[in-house]
């Protein structure tokens, strides 16, 4: 009798256990698939905001500053998508994109101002030299907007596994051009450089 007893609460043991296992594993599988569902999203999120930033640079780069800079709101909706599942290094590097952006288009507009100014006007050395000046600025903005997509690349290559050793030495060498070039850029410039406004909710057209 006894030993019957004993046997059914083995029994009992037995299958609770297994239970607990098969529940075990059933949890596991669901956070496996949830880790491979969230790194997928974040690699189309991370992608689409780069390819929006660096086709929204190459057109201002490319629009002659005779022409007047279409607005666009492409950048800004996709980094709202990115702060849903992007870490803080990499929201911080996207948000550096968008305002760096902001401010490339500002200075283009400035500087289409300053040529219209200066057309009226093709005797007038100091708005030749305005004008100069605003080509330079948009040429330094451009480089800072692709050194936060340097930095950008490498938040995000950290956090879907891709990063390497390699990576840090490239992100040195790369540190030190910037740098480099950065104390250049200052000394090219005499007095001050044209102000860029901080806020990020600007007409731009």
């Amino acid at each position: 009798m006894f030993t019957a007893r004993t046997n059914r609460a083995n029994t009992k043991d037995t299958l609770a256990g297994a239970q607990l296992l098969d529940a075990q594993k059933h949890l596991a599988t669901l956070e496996a698939e949830h880790e491979t569902w969230l790194r997928n999203k974040k690699q189309d999120v991370y992608f689409d905001f780069l390819a929006l930033a660096e086709k929204r640079a190459r057109t201002i780069w490319a629009t002659s500053f005779s022409d007047v800079l279409e607005m666009d709101h492409e950048v800004a909706a996709s980094r709202s998508k990115l702060k849903l599942v992007g870490t803080s290094d990499v929201r911080s590097a996207a948000l550096d994109i968008e305002r760096g952006l902001e401010d490339f288009a500002f200075a283009h507009k400035l500087t289409r101002l300053a040529y219209e100014a200066l057309a009226e006007d093709t005797e007038n050395e100091e708005a030749k030299g305005n004008a100069e000046k605003l080509v330079d600025e948009c040429a330094v903005i451009y480089m800072g907007v692709t050194d936060h997509m340097v930095v950008y690349v490498d938040a995000v290559r950290r956090d879907i596994g891709s990063h390497s050793e390699d990576d840090e030495i490239i992100n040195k060498r790369n540190q030190e051009d910037r740098n480099s070039r950065d104390n250049d850029d200052n000394s090219n410039f005499d007095g001050d450089k044209p102000s860029m406004p901080a806020s990020t909710e600007r007409e731009l057209a």
